[in-house]
Formats: structure tokens, C-alpha cells, sequence
């Protein structure tokens, strides 16, 4: 049995989006972790869209710079850098 998604504030909003801006930009739902942003874009575009897309960014900031200096020490390693 599917849980019942309760109606937000949000849903309001991302409707007034659908019909007034939606052929000209994209829908950005911002918020703190695990709020129920995804799930009710989920249950808008079921209810009301014809295509789904779905992107989430789960990389922070801090994840990004981590991963890009080990790349740059990776890419030093192999560069006779040494003057």
C-alpha cells in the first residue's frame, strides 16, 4: 500500500509553475534533507505531467573538493613536475 503523500504548500506553488512558466524554465525545489522535496515533485508529475525528470545532486560541496584534490594529486603523481 502506497503511503499518502500529504498536500504541501510546495504543491501550490509548483502548480502555479506548471501552467505559467514551465515552457520557458526549469522548477528548482530547494530545502533542508530529507523534507519531502523529491517526493512531492514525484507526486505532482504523476498527477499532472506527462514526462518525469529527475535530478538530484547528492554531492556536497565538501564531497567535491575532497574527490578533486585526490584527482590532482592522481594527475601530479604521474607529471614529472619536479624542477
Amino acid at each position: 500500500m502506497d503511503k499518502p503523500v500529504f498536500k504541501r504548500k510546495i504543491y501550490d506553488e509548483i502548480y502555479e509553475w506548471k501552467e505559467n512558466r514551465s515552457d520557458k524554465y526549469a522548477l528548482l525545489i530547494k530545502g533542508a534533507r530529507r523534507v519531502g522535496k523529491s517526493t512531492i515533485a514525484e507526486e505532482f508529475a504523476k498527477k499532472s505531467l506527462n514526462r518525469i525528470f529527475s535530478l538530484t545532486l547528492l554531492i556536497q560541496v565538501r564531497q567535491l573538493l575532497i574527490y578533486l584534490m585526490i584527482c590532482m594529486i592522481w594527475i601530479f603523481s604521474f607529471c614529472n613536475c619536479s624542477s
